[in-house]
């Protein structure tokens, strides 16, 4: 099974908040193409739904995830963009806990973030940058898979998974992983946050 995502770049429909708009106007680029690809992940968990939520009346425990690459290409280079930063696309997905098989709310916005984690390494694993950066806001998930915190024991074997995926990445790619606080002027962690929340509040394909 190719668990590496695919990444696209058509965006209607997400919402977003504005302050992350101007990101999304940099302009494209192949992130596959790419020498060093950064990613910003999130996730997204609502222990039941929200109340004007139509779109799955009754439904609880639903999550999403999304990863967002970010390219630095030259040719986009320009005086609103000095640093030459362009979008390299998205992924994300829905998971969902209905049956409340999961467990509590800690261990079901663990997996989303884990997931978003998990998922941006096996597109590393799988086209092999050179180097790729993984920016993630939730540091007791991102952090024990990175190595720089302990992982708590809800979260134990999902960040034992996502680890072993990054040392086998890590043959070909050098990775580096690292925390920011999310909604505190970061405009990618804010796209990633709208995107995972998308997928969360959607109809997609729920995925096991």
């Amino acid at each position: 099974v190719d668990f590496a995502p695919k990444l696209q770049f058509d965006v209607e429909g997400i919402d977003f908040p504005a302050e992350a708009l101007w990101a999304m106007q940099l302009g494209i680029s192949d992130p596959k193409a790419a020498d060093c690809v950064y990613f910003f992940t999130d996730g997204s968990y609502f222990k039941a739904k929200p109340a004007k939520d139509d779109v799955h009346p009754g439904r609880d425990h639903v999550g999403g995830w999304s990863t967002v690459a970010v390219v630095h290409d030259f040719a986009h280079i320009s005086d609103c963009n000095p640093d030459g930063f362009a979008f390299g696309g998205y992924a994300g997905g829905r998971i969902d806990d209905q049956d409340g098989t999961k467990g509590d709310e800690v261990l079901s916005s663990a997996l989303t973030e884990a997931m978003a984690i998990l998922r941006t390494l096996c597109w590393i694993l799988k086209h092999k940058p050179r180097a790729a950066e993984i920016a993630f806001d939730a540091l007791s998930v991102g952090g024990a898979i990175a190595g720089d915190v302990d992982a708590g024991e809800q979260v134990e074997r999902i960040v034992r998974a996502c680890t072993g995926v990054r040392r086998c990445a890590e043959v070909h790619s050098e990775i580096r992983m690292y925390h920011v606080k999310s909604h505190e002027q970061c405009p990618w962690n804010d796209v990633a946050d709208s995107i995972a929340k998308h997928f969360a509040l959607s109809d997609a394909a729920a995925e096991a």
